[in-house]
């Protein structure tokens, strides 16, 4: 029952405490899936500390408009074996979230889960010491009390869509240089960051410098999880994104996505201005603890 809004508070407060803390005054601030969904949202209310917001597949950017999410949702539900699994996985989704489900399990069971899960999904780590740390490190922090991961149903649909989705809210941030990055086999739809951009590029000829550069590139090898199936490409991507250099052979390096052609639908324009609208009325919350 908690809000987009108290939500976004619990996380943006979190990493602004962690800021201060450390005595960083501005950084290059990456966040991957649902990070990258929380940093947008740090960056919409600190844009001062950060310098460039880079987004790691990051979840909630497009919305229902999105043919490319039309499309996912249709091609899941033209099979028996889609309906049900969306069906299921829906169902779930509205009841628990993925660490409750672990921690009702057996430590044996539940930690056999995480490393099927990094066998199944991340072949491409074949050292068996660096394999078992990383189901560890997944099976440790899902068995912690829960914490963040309270906030899913807050923020998402059951169809893994933002309530308040960033393709309308990224074109205002007061941030310099926006930075998607995708894998190749990434299920997250690179449309939403591609959408984006040239939101931000419609916008900007209209009114000069009041939108983020934005740029898309998509990583080779890799899936949602590409700093982790390819980090040498996801590494190289992130430090030419700031202006660095990293030697890495051309054809392994991610690739700069052109924006497409198609023509945008007219609510993002809308849902954008309006956002921009709104964004001018709301100030800072005062005297937040962070958790």
């Amino acid at each position: 029952g908690k809000s987009v809004r108290s939500a976004e508070d619990f996380f943006v407060e979190s990493l602004e405490a962690w800021r201060v803390e450390n005595n960083i005054e501005r950084m290059v601030l990456a966040g991957h899936s649902f990070g990258g969904y929380m940093s947008t949202a740090y960056c919409e209310r600190y844009p001062e500390r950060v310098e460039h917001l880079i987004l790691l597949s990051p979840v909630g950017v497009p919305d229902e408009n999105d043919p490319a999410v039309q499309e996912r949702i249709e091609r899941m539900r033209s099979s028996w074996r889609g309906r049900t699994f969306l069906g299921v996985f829906q169902t779930l989704f509205e009841m628990t979230n993925p660490g409750a489900v672990l921690r009702a399990l057996s430590k044996d069971r539940s930690y056999g889960m995480a490393q099927s899960y990094v066998q199944r999904r991340l072949p491409e780590i074949s050292d068996p010491d660096e394999s078992r740390t990383v189901a560890d490190y997944l099976y440790y922090n899902a068995v912690l009390p829960g914490s963040g991961e309270n906030f899913l149903h807050s923020i998402l649909t059951p169809k893994v869509l933002a309530k308040k989705p960033l393709i309308s809210r990224i074109p205002n941030l007061k941030v310099k240089s926006v930075t998607f990055l995708y894998g190749s086999t990434d299920w997250m739809d690179i449309s939403g960051g591609l959408n984006t951009q040239r939101l931000c590029e419609m916008i900007d000829e209209h009114d000069a410098g009041s939108s983020p550069k934005v740029d898309v590139l998509l990583v080779p090898k890799a899936g949602h999880l590409l700093m982790l199936q390819n980090p040498e490409a996801t590494n190289a991507g992130m430090v030419h994104a700031v202006g660095g250099l990293y030697k890495l052979p051309v054809e392994d390096m991610p690739t700069l996505i052109q924006p497409g052609s198609d023509e945008l639908h007219e609510s993002w324009l809308e849902q954008t201005l309006k956002a921009r609208e709104q964004n001018q009325m709301i100030k800072p919350p005062t005297g937040v603890v962070a958790a």
